[in-house]
C-alpha cells in the first residue's frame, strides 16, 4: 500500500531507578522519512510504558495512527485492512 518498511523503536529505561519502565518512539529513517512531512518526526512516543514489549506494541498503535493519515491523503483505503 504505502511501500514503507516498519520503523526503527527506540526504547530506553524511563529512569536508572525504574529500569522496567521505558519511553521512546519509532523513527522512520532516511528516504522513508522524506515520504511524508509526518514521517520525520518520532512516531508513537511513549512515556512510562512497563515492560519492552508493552512499550512496543503502544508506539506501534501511534504509528499505526499516522499511517492512516497517511494514506488517507495518498487515497488509499486502510479501513478494509482495519479490521
Amino acid at each position: 500500500m504505502l511501500s514503507l518498511p516498519p520503523p526503527l523503536y527506540r526504547l530506553a529505561p524511563a529512569s536508572p531507578a525504574a529500569p522496567n519502565l521505558l519511553s521512546g518512539a519509532a523513527y522512520f529513517t532516511g528516504m522513508d522519512a522524506a515520504y511524508h512531512p509526518l514521517l520525520k518526526d518520532p512516531v508513537g512516543e511513549v512515556r512510562n510504558v512497563f515492560g519492552k514489549k508493552n512499550a512496543k506494541e503502544e508506539s506501534a498503535r501511534g504509528v499505526w495512527e499516522v499511517l492512516r493519515k497517511v494514506a488517507k491523503e495518498r487515497g488509499v483505503d486502510v479501513e478494509e485492512v482495519d479490521g
